[in-house]
């Protein structure tokens, strides 16, 4: 799009306004959503135990290689658990889809427009307020 910016597309729906969808895919629907799991009774509760676990103060950030490199760690459970007849079947597959992702991951880091900020250096608070900053 980006290319050809005078371009406008439209989009046309087929007869049913439906799309086709793969039999692992993980659209979201109310059944999903446990309302009888943990939920936070206030604002930032998991990010304060976060930061009280692995930086020892509440109100310690993250940096932006732990952020990322967290949204990977959790793909990869997703994916164990996704495809846990693979994972036992076939554990070199599951390797390889991880060693790749991982590759993907850090390209994304290294892609990452930060400036002069440090990706390890943790994150500073105008930096979270900012919308325009990666």
């Amino acid at each position: 799009m980006d290319s050809k910016p005078d371009q406008v597309l439209t989009l046309i729906r087929g007869k049913t306004y439906e799309r086709p969808r793969g039999k692992t895919s993980l659209r979201a629907d109310a059944s999903d959503c446990n309302l009888k799991a943990k939920w936070p009774k206030e604002y930032g509760e998991y990010a304060f135990l976060w930061a009280v676990t692995y930086k020892g103060d509440k109100w310690a950030l993250p940096s932006m290689k732990e952020v990322v490199m967290g949204i990977y760690l959790h793909h990869m459970v997703k994916v164990e658990l996704t495809f846990k007849d693979l994972k036992e079947n076939h554990p070199e597959r599951i390797q390889l889809y991880k060693n790749q992702m991982k590759k993907a991951f850090n390209h994304m880091l290294l892609c990452l427009d930060m400036g002069d900020q440090d990706i390890e250096k943790p994150l500073r608070h105008e930096i979270c307020y900012d919308p325009n900053s990666p």
